[in-house]
This record gives C-alpha cells, structure tokens and sequence, in this order.
C-alpha cells in the first residue's frame, strides 16, 4: 500500500506541532454488499514527489487492508485495491473472508509490529514498513461504511555526512533508547541495513520505521560505516525529545567526525577487527605480559566498548575469575595494584562472579595489572573480567605469562611464507627455551584449550584426577565456601548464544547430540574455506572479536595445519618408558613433541634450531553432559588444535595426531570436529 497522504517533516533536535491537515483518500467497494469510504492520512511505505516539507504518497497494486473484529482483533476479511493504482484515490474490494451487517469492525494496513532490523535498498531508497488502522466502524450493508485510517507508526528519514569517513560506505543507521520501546513488543533500538552500500561521498539518507515515543527521552542516533580495514560506528545523543507519530522524524548526522563521538569516555568508534556484527571491548582478547628477572611488571589495559552499541555498556569494575591455569591455586603470577590475588565471588543468586566494588575502572576505561617477577609463582595464564555498574559480567581478558629470558617470537615457515607465534595460547615456555632444555623437565608448559570460536581459555584437570573419575574443575573452588559452583552449561541441541558464552566466559558449553554449542554456527574465527574439503589452500581469513590470540596474530588458517600435517615428524627427547613414569600430562618441555622443519631442511637432532615444536596437548571433550579429558599416551591422542575455519559440512577444521595401539607410529589427520571440543589454539600472523 502505497499511502495517498502527506506527511510533515520534523527535526528531532527541534519538535514541532503539525498543523498541516492529511490530504484525504477515498477507498469504496462497489463489487461487494459491503462498502467502505476511507479518509486516510498518509502513512507511507514508498513516497512519491516530495512538495515543500510534504511527502505525497499513491496507492499500488495489490495493496489490501484487513478487516478485523474490534473486539478481539479476530480477521474477518481482506479487502484489496482493483481501482485507482498510481493515485490517492484507490476501490478496494472484499477478497476473502465474510462480513455482516452490524459488525463492529476496525480496518488494518500494514504490520502489526515493527521489526527491530530492517533494510533499504541503497542510500535514499525508501520502501518502508507502516502500520495504520481505523477507529471501531458498524459495517453497513448497501452503503459505503466511512472511516479514518490513524498512524501507528513514527517513521524517521536520517541525514548522514562525513567529510572525515568519506571513503568509507554507510552499512547502516540504528535509533537508540535506553527504557523505550522503538521495535517489537520490547526493543530499545531500530536500526535499517543499506544492502547495497556506497561511500560517503556526499549526504545519504536512510530510512526506518519505528514505535513513537510520546513522553521525551534520550536518543541516540548511531551511524556505522565500513572501509576495507575498519569499521567505524559513531554514535550521537539527543536529549529530551520524542518520535512523533504519522510524521516523518528527520535526524541530522552532519559532517560526523571522531569528535562527534557522544560516550569518548568509554567507548571507542574504530575497529580493525571484523565486529561480525556484535560487540567487544579492548582491542585484544589475550594480553602477553612480561615476567621480569626481578621485580613487579605493570601492564595498562584499556577496556572500552566498540561495535552495537545498543549491547554495551560503560565498564565499571574489574576482577580475576581465574587466578591460575594449574591445578595447585596458590601459584599465581598475576596481582593488581593492591596486592589482590584472588577470584570474585561468585553470587548464587545472580549465577555469575560479583566484583569487589574496591576495584574500579579508571577514567580512562582502564586497569592495572601487575605480573611477578620470573622466579615467583607457577601459573602460565589468568583471566580478568570486567563488569558494568549492575555489576554484570560484561567480558573477560586472557593473560599470558611469559619469562623475560624467554619473550614470544615470530617463526617464519619458509616453504609455505608465512609465520606463526612459537607458543600455543597458554603454553609458557617459547620454542627457543624448549630447545635449550635438557631433561630436566617440568609440567610449566601447559596448553589452554579453547571451544571453537569462543575467545575464553578452560584449564586441563590433572591426569590423576581423570583417572579417578573426576570432571575437571574449569576455574577452581569459586564460592567463599571453598565449594564448586557452576563451571559448565548444557545447551541441548546446540542452542546456546554468543550472548550467553560471553557473560559466562567460565563455563563449557555442554551438548547433548551434536557437539556443537550453538546451531548454525557462523565463522566467528573469520576463517574461509570454498572447498569441498577439510581445508582451502587459498582461505587466508582474518581476525574477529572473538579470535583469542594477541594484538597482530590471529588463529591458524587450514593452510597452516594441513602444512604441519604433510612435514611434521614425531620428536622424542625423553625414551617413551622414561616419559610415562615421570609424567601425567603430555605438554612438558623436554619431553617428545611434534616437530616441523621451519627451513625445509632436516631436523636438527642436535640442537634442534630449525624446528617449531607442536606440543602433545591432549584435549578435552564438552559433550554427554560432562567433561572429559584426554591426555597424550601411547594409546590414546597426542594432541589437537584448531584452524581458524569451518568445513565444507560446517564442522570446524582442526588437526590431530597420535600414536594409535602403543606402536609408536604416528597417524596424523586434518578434518573436523563438533565446536564444543576444547583443543589446543596456535597463533598466526597477520600479514
């Protein structure tokens, strides 16, 4: 239905009345018993010439209303244009359904709720949603039966310019209300994506319809653009205005710089990484910090919000959900200024940690950490949350310890050009220190392990607790009773979220059938396969929010893997016998590993300085309602890591090796797995 009417434009920042009077529409059904004579103002879903301040709308074919019962909103039938397409003037007719004289009626067009998201077509196209009805009408039999259509809608008309972000392409424009309902039954935001995008070459109009807002509010109006490394979202306050209803709200977000910025403070408009639609905070999910030879390491850590900004909120306090990847808790290597080493509580009654209210984010949105000297505590990594003024858990941070006689290192692999982080996420001791150690060896390399697409490290429980029988415990005695609490959820048949997995960035995600946390799960690690194979030889990929390795690295793609998987050689420094007595875990320096030549030469026996070291990490299942680990034995597997990417089946890639049947050879396999395996994660730089 096109709309026959006019419309007055109004600004947000400057609301005035209307007083312009609707032009009126004539809609009558000859063809039926029952006939209907319509003044409709304008109500719009595509505009025609615009006069003045004006928009004239014209009825199209196919248009219909629906007749319902005024009592219970029961449809009793559908009347549809057969006259008058292309004017404002328009004869509907009775389609279907039965009307009685003396039915007290109420005539409908358009939706009955507005959806949240919407879409435009391109820049100042317009093909919008509406939604109008009548006042209660006696249906009439023999006579047209008059009504007024009233609007149920506030439509707005946004104004967009950049000289700054010229370059950059409008993908879309939200409206924003803390406390209002502008979609559905209970949205607080409306937002239009423009599918086909253009640069911000001059001013762009976009279009949505949204819940009028009668009582004066604050909005925010937020516009996001979109260049080839970036992703720049701005958003901008008004402040006591409302969205009138029947009018066209117009919005100006004029020449739009960084400065337009309304919540500098704490949220950050610029992002590198691809938002994948969502949110983050900080610029990184894992944070390498130095153990010096002596004394205490600082590290700042600025955690503003970037991406929806509808889903975020100011960070207020921060605090350690996990203190320690081992199993021993009072190892730890990481503290905050005032000396405080020890988990949030966890609050029962909320289901999620709770921070002391003594540890506040600064006015700049950051925090302090401190990392002890090399020689003091045993733990590799430790999470950090962060929580918003409710005190809700909002996101979390991995920090990784490494020694100062042992920083991280790029290891180019020549025959395939490209470099990888000589570590696994967790894994303490680089490739350099493992080659320099003899065999005195030791449990410190620990691996973490990841469920696919999610950026939290799980810890692995110890080789004797899972020979008795006992589930891991994720991230320690957290309640202030020294008892377990929650440290895993059951999603059935891979129903959970990314909502869910951020705010509990402690649990496993359990599956039932599966083994997968979430349906349909997308590429979250930004990886690319075109292939009808495990892996694509020309699917590079790149990084996402929720990637988990540091500042310029992200997860391995399937060309990395499938690399390992062609060259790697088993590399034993211990004799088996010796690495069974002594050890329970598989990841210990000095002990056998796998091994790639990084020149494509020979292994160096000797010295071993052209290997990259692939850890035996083992790995743990999150399926059947429990979680299990898996060690590196003779007969069981000797590691697993994940690529960056998903299958040809929507599975993800990932690589495992092992010795099967205790005969020392080794079997070694790319394909793929359920998401909610936890595995091992290297590190892959970004070219």
């Amino acid at each position: 239905m096109k709309k026959t009417f006019l419309m007055l434009a109004i600004v947000l920042s400057a609301f005035t009345a209307c007083t312009k009077e609707s032009l009126v529409e004539n809609a009558q059904n000859p063809s039926s018993d029952f006939t209907f004579k319509c003044e409709l103002p304008s109500t719009k879903i595509a505009l025609g010439e615009k006069e003045g301040n004006i928009y004239k709308t014209v009825w199209e074919t196919g248009d219909v209303l629906k007749v319902v019962k005024a009592s219970d909103n029961t449809e009793l039938a559908v009347v549809t244009l057969s006259e008058g397409a292309g004017t404002s003037n328009g004869t509907f007719t009775v389609t279907s359904g039965t009307l009685t004289a003396g039915d007290e009626v109420v005539l409908v067009y358009g939706e009955t709720s507005i959806p949240a998201v919407q879409t435009q077509a391109a820049a100042g196209e317009c093909d919008l949603i509406t939604s109008a009805k009548s006042e209660t009408v006696t249906v009439t039999e023999g006579v047209p039966v008059p009504f007024t259509l009233s609007h149920e809608i506030a439509l707005v008309r946004f104004e967009v310019s950049s000289t700054e972000f010229a370059g950059l392409e409008l993908t879309s424009v939200m409206l924003y209300s803390e406390g209002s309902v502008l979609a559905g039954s209970d949205s607080d935001n409306v937002r239009v994506n423009l599918n086909a995008p253009s640069a911000l070459s001059g001013k762009q109009e976009a279009w949505l319809a949204a819940v009028p807002v009668e009582t004066a509010t604050d909005f925010y109006a937020v516009a996001t653009m979109k260049g080839t490394d970036k992703t720049v979202t701005i958003p901008v306050k008004f402040e006591n205005k409302t969205l009138a209803k029947g009018k066209v709200n117009v919005i100006k977000l004029n020449n739009l710089t960084i400065e337009s910025n309304a919540c500098p403070e704490w949220y950050e408009p610029i992002e590198t990484r691809d938002l994948m639609d969502g949110y983050a905070y900080g610029a990184e999910n894992t944070y390498m910090i130095c153990s010096a030879a002596s004394g205490d390491t600082r590290m700042n850590v600025v955690v503003k919000a970037r991406g929806d900004f509808s889903k975020v909120s100011k960070p207020a306090y921060y605090g350690f959900i996990m203190t320690n990847d081992k199993i021993d808790w009072n190892r730890k290597f990481l503290k905050f200024t005032d000396g405080h080493a020890s988990q949030d509580t966890y609050d029962d009654t909320k289901k999620n940690f709770v921070p002391s209210e003594s540890r506040t984010i600064d006015a700049n949105c950051s925090f302090d950490v401190l990392s002890v000297d090399m020689n003091t505590g045993g733990a590799t990594y430790s999470v950090v949350a962060i929580y918003n003024a409710d005190k809700d858990l909002i996101w979390s941070f991995m920090f990784q310890r490494y020694r100062e006689n042992d920083p991280p290192c790029d290891v180019y692999y020549s025959d395939l050009g490209v470099t990888v982080l000589d570590r696994a996420l967790g894994q303490s001791n680089g490739r350099a220190n493992l080659v320099s150690h003899t065999e005195s060896g030791t449990l410190n390399s620990y691996a973490a392990y990841f469920q696919w697409g999610r950026k939290d490290p799980f810890p692995a429980m110890s080789q004797t607790d899972y020979n008795n029988g006992k589930q891991p415990n994720m991230y320690g005695k957290y309640r202030p009773d020294g008892t377990v609490a929650e440290n895993k959820t059951t999603a059935g048949d891979h129903t959970s979220t990314i909502e869910n997995a951020i705010r509990h960035p402690y649990k496993a995600i359990l599956c039932s059938t599966t083994n997968n946390w979430m349906k349909d799960i997308p590429n979250l690690w930004g990886g690319v396969n075109n292939t009808s194979g495990w892996f694509d030889p020309n699917g590079v990929g790149h990084k996402t929010i929720y990637d988990p390795c540091p500042a310029g690295y992200r997860v391995c793609d399937g060309r990395v893997i499938n690399e390992v998987v062609t060259k790697a050689s088993r590399w034993e420094r211990y004799s088996i016998h010796q690495r069974e007595q002594e050890y329970d875990h598989p990841t210990y320096f000095g002990g056998s590993c796998l091994a790639y030549s990084i020149d494509g030469q020979p292994l160096d026996e000797e010295a071993g300085t052209n290997v990259d070291y692939w850890l035996y990490s083992g790995y743990s299942r999150a399926a059947w309602g429990g979680l299990y680990n898996y060690f590196a034995t003779l007969s069981d597997q000797g590691g697993l890591y994940w690529t960056n990417a998903l299958c040809s089946n929507g599975q993800p890639g990932m690589y495992q090796f092992y010795f099967p049947n205790g005969s020392g050879k080794m079997s070694k396999v790319g394909s793929n797995t359920g998401a909610s395996t936890l595995m091992a994660v290297r590190c892959q730089k970004i070219e």
